[in-house]
């Protein structure tokens, strides 16, 4: 009975007097630590981009995965969202804890065990934007039905997004967008509804959707490939402030922020002064004065209508401002007269296969002087061949080489004949398992068999030569140029016959082969071995085109980074230049930074014999390198100052056609 009046006492005892000092005190400080010790949201964590590498096993996928990745960040990066790249592998509840949405730029097939990761997210609020991938469950996920992957039935089945209302508030009506092939997905719930169908290159809607839209995120059928950037990035922003309104704010205020911060100007009120007192001829300083006017009124409207929080609005009006400072500075470029402004083509078929009239005219009047057109092959050309087999595109289009030519002449254009050196990449199958049988092939120092043909083999550069002279016999080039002139890598070639070619030149046997001549006694003569099969064959080709055609410039696409790449690749292309085996090359400076390019460069021009002779390659578009038409013009004004005799742009597509030609147009390469 004591002991039980004595808890009732103390029970009352410990409600009815006040805290003691000191448990006040650990009270208060475990208050204090909980905020410390929960998790905590950072800049960047409410957008997260999700890096599918455990998503395919396919090493050229895996590449994909990393391309498509790096263009959406760069994207938001650009469109000032903050966020941050995640790996697949380490995906979990807790890593999305504070995010609003989480975007997959490519995702194939989703890892076992992120399905039940993702729904979680979605059950708490959270919002998924993908494109194009092969995931069932998480197509259903999101309310919609995953079709099959679908291949175009014919050129340019899928050459735009055509955007229906009710879309999402921001996003273009049209983007431009080839596709070659989609996997279509459908709307599955009643909250789920097609918001973009593709259309074809002559506007006819076809019946596959583009983009489809449900409470729980967005679907593209595709991936967003490279072109109409500006457009795209529209489409991003749109996206995601739908189902995140907070970015909106965030991309107006960069905007607004950043307007007038390009090239050399640190800020508006800078561009502005320093347009001012450009010196530049009368008729453009009146061109340049209005709209100089013209960009100050829509700076002070931007500027109002952020103070109305009408964020919307400033992204339209600071577009409008972007555009105008733009062609602003671009016109206020100085020209030169007399240099060569090549451009490299990749397809072999021009802007508009079928059509090189058409493409001639649009380099010649963006002020280009040169084509480097990439029509052959050891395995293929483009053109009537007698050494080497003809490709899809002669049978579909005609000899490509013939009406590149004729296309040039009516608009005077130079053409070169882009020539792939070793590389089977485009050779048949059964011209693979030959020359394989043949041991034709190069080996890795492991032993490993590669798809290119081996330099130091006789059979190989007696073909090599053939296919040249054939094209130099029955087309009249102004341009021989060769890419690939080099070994595949540092783990090449180590085959019977570099063997054999290396022991005849040495005089003696190799007694540990290849350990003596890759890592022993032996590998300083056998990397002199590697750079002499390759320069002898240069000076092969120099006699060729001196034998057939003698007025025909002899060019290569090599490596910046000479002198390293005479021991890795065995291009020993200064040498080149010093004994007359070239007449030019292209080193492929491609870099974001112009003081990166304008440093490779200065030590490219420096080289024994070099002045006039270095035209360096400007990676536009390039995987190293993504450069909007501003950077463009600061490296091909940086090769000028450097003493240069010309350049080239790599590479003549849609992104060039559309985004960075018009510009240059107005002062770089102005004709």
């Amino acid at each position: 009975m004591t002991k039980a009046h004595n808890y009732r006492h103390l029970g009352r005892t410990w409600q009815s007097r006040p805290a003691l000092p000191h448990l006040n005190l650990l009270m208060a400080t475990i208050l204090a630590a909980l905020p410390l010790l929960a998790p905590r949201a950072s800049a960047g964590d409410e957008i997260t981009v999700l890096r599918g590498s455990m998503s395919t096993r396919d090493p050229a996928e895996l590449n994909y995965v990393q391309s498509a990745t790096d263009r959406v960040s760069t994207w938001l990066d650009q469109l000032g969202l903050p966020h941050r790249v995640l790996e697949d592998s380490t995906l979990s509840r807790s890593a999305l804890t504070f995010t609003r949405v989480l975007i997959l730029p490519y995702s194939p097939t989703l890892p076992r065990g992120h399905h039940s990761t993702l729904k979680t997210f979605l059950r708490r609020g959270g919002k998924i934007i993908v494109f194009y991938s092969s995931d069932a469950k998480l197509a259903d996920m999101l309310g919609l039905r995953l079709g099959s992957y679908a291949l175009e039935k014919y050129p340019q089945q899928w050459s735009s997004m055509h955007f229906v209302d009710p879309s999402p508030r921001g996003v273009p009506s049209v983007i431009a967008q080839t596709s070659r092939n989609i996997r279509p997905v459908y709307p599955h719930r009643r909250d789920a509804r097609i918001i973009a169908r593709w259309h074809d290159d002559r506007e006819r809607p076809q019946k596959e959707p583009a983009w489809v839209i449900s409470s729980d995120g967005a679907w593209m059928t595709h991936i967003l490939l490279d072109g109409v950037t500006r457009q795209k990035q529209q489409l991003l922003l749109g996206l995601i402030a739908h189902f995140y309104p907070a970015a909106l704010e965030q991309a107006a205020t960069h905007a607004l922020r950043t307007i007038g911060r390009m090239g050399p100007y640190r800020d508006y009120d800078d561009f502005t002064r320093t347009i001012r007192h450009t010196p530049m001829p009368k008729p453009l300083r009146a061109t340049v004065s209005s709209k100089l006017s013209e960009i100050e009124r829509f700076h002070a409207l931007a500027e109002e209508q952020y103070r109305a929080n009408d964020y919307a609005a400033v992204l339209k009006s600071t577009q409008v401002l972007d555009q105008l400072i733009v062609d602003v500075y671009a016109r206020s470029q100085p020209s030169r007269v007399g240099e060569v402004r090549a451009l490299w083509e990749h397809s072999g078929m021009g802007l508009h296969p079928g059509n090189w009239s058409r493409t001639m005219r649009t380099v010649a009047h963006a002020g280009f002087t040169d084509l480097l057109t990439n029509m052959l092959w050891p395995g293929q050309a483009h053109f009537e061949s007698r050494v080497t087999p003809p490709s899809d595109a002669v049978a579909l289009h005609g000899d490509q080489l013939a009406q590149c030519i004729r296309a040039a002449r009516s608009n005077g254009i130079r053409v070169h004949l882009w020539k792939i050196c070793w590389n089977l990449e485009r050779a048949s199958a059964p011209m693979v398992r030959k020359l394989m049988s043949e041991r034709r092939l190069q080996q890795t120092h492991n032993g490993a068999t590669v798809n290119w043909l081996c330099p130091s083999h006789p059979k190989n550069r007696d073909l090599e030569i053939e296919a040249i002279a054939d094209a130099l016999r029955r087309y009249d080039l102004d341009g021989l140029h060769l890419d690939y002139i080099r070994y595949k890598d540092s783990t090449t070639c180590y085959c019977d016959t570099c063997r054999a070619e290396f022991e005849k030149r040495n005089g003696s046997r190799v007694h540990a082969w290849p350990r003596d001549v890759r890592s022993g006694i032996l590998k300083d003569q056998y990397n002199d071995f590697r750079r002499e099969t390759i320069t002898t064959f240069v000076a092969r080709v120099k006699e060729t085109v001196r034998e057939i055609r003698p007025k025909t410039q002899l060019s290569a696409a090599v490596y910046g980074s000479y002198p390293s790449c005479r021991t890795s690749i065995a291009q020993d292309w200064a040498a080149w230049i010093s004994k007359d085996l070239v007449d030019v090359v292209y080193p492929m400076n491609y870099v974001s930074s112009t003081q990166e390019f304008l440093t490779y460069l200065k030590r490219q021009v420096a080289l024994p014999r070099a002045t006039g002779r270095i035209y360096p390659g400007i990676g536009v578009t390039a995987s190293e390198s993504r450069l909007d038409a501003v950077a463009t013009i600061e490296q091909i004004q940086a090769a000028r100052a450097a003493g240069a005799g010309g350049f080239a742009l790599y590479e003549l597509n849609g992104v060039l056609r559309e985004e960075i030609l018009p510009v240059l147009r107005l002062g770089t390469t102005r004709p």
